[in-house]
């Protein structure tokens, strides 16, 4: 009984070791950072010659964000219709190609690497470098408004061989659309194709002997199977849509903060965008997170 308590006390202390570089990490990354924002959303900052002046104004700024602005709440509602017509497509995409893959086929190692290219071509610092160069920066925004799959030589195809305008416009929107899912979905199809090489291979052995189809076998073996990944798939999905860099709501967050110099103003905005985002989320594990069953294996 003794040698059970000391084994359960080093993996408890194992366990904080790993936990504490992100405890260490939070706390002047994001805790202080925090109650600062929180701090200057309730006053007017103004940078004096001795520092940073603040006069507290209570709810001032959150009260002129939803009565005199004119835009918020019309790009706030926005930004959540975007998030949630996106982060459905990106999951049932990503766990659709998570499917493919997970089957046994000639380059599959490859197809694998391919899929998951474009998120590290999305990083930081490769985007950096293809906006301050000229030709990636040219491919990048296509020349107009259809982004990367602009396509100017599959359009002007489509135009010699007769085609209307109207219909030239709605086929390359549409492949911009799915590269944009190809795109985004790259994460997500990882998550999902690890969660579908942990199911153990007898279950499936077993429903077959059972007589099961494969349409049995997804919606009673596979998806309860995976269920918490994909739930840490949703999770990462919507707050990687509502941290885009193209997301209007933080572009406008930005705005008043460099243009203006409404540093409070900004404040306010974006806690109360990480308040909607917070929201979203809870609803997410009070919906999906209590209907998943967790099993040890």
């Amino acid at each position: 009984m003794r040698w059970k308590r000391t084994l359960e006390k080093r993996r408890a202390f194992t366990g904080w070791m790993f936990v504490l570089p992100w405890i260490v990490g939070v706390i002047p990354f994001f805790i202080i950072p925090l109650i600062s924002t929180l701090y200057y959303s309730l006053g007017e900052l103004k940078l004096a010659a001795g520092g940073i002046d603040v006069t507290f104004l209570g709810g001032e700024n959150y009260l002129a964000l939803f009565t005199k602005d004119p835009t918020f709440v019309k790009e706030l509602v926005g930004s959540l219709k975007t998030m949630l017509t996106e982060s459905f497509m990106i999951l049932v995409f990503g766990l659709f190609f998570a499917l493919l893959l997970n089957q046994k086929f000639h380059g599959r190692t490859v197809a694998r690497a391919i899929l998951f290219l474009p998120v590290i071509v999305t990083s930081g610092v490769v985007i950096f470098i293809l906006k301050n160069d000229s030709t990636a920066s040219s491919l990048m925004s296509g020349g107009g408004s259809q982004g990367f799959i602009q396509l100017t030589a599959v359009s002007q195809l489509l135009s010699r061989i007769g085609l209307g305008q109207e219909f030239v416009d709605t086929v390359t929107g549409l492949m911009s659309s799915i590269f944009d899912l190809l795109w985004k979905c790259g994460v997500q199809t990882l998550l999902f194709l690890s969660g579908l090489q942990s199911v153990p291979s007898s279950f499936y052995e077993a429903a077959s002997v059972e007589g099961a189809s494969s349409w049995e076998k997804f919606w009673k073996i596979t998806f309860p199977s995976i269920a918490p990944i994909l739930l840490i798939g949703i999770v990462y999905t919507i707050v990687d849509s509502f941290t885009y860099y193209g997301n209007n709501i933080m572009l406008r967050a930005i705005s008043p903060a460099l243009d203006n110099l409404r540093y409070s103003y900004a404040a306010a905005m974006s806690l109360t965008y990480s308040a909607m985002v917070m929201a979203v989320l809870g609803l997410v594990f009070l919906l999906v997170g209590r209907r998943i069953i967790y099993t040890e294996r």
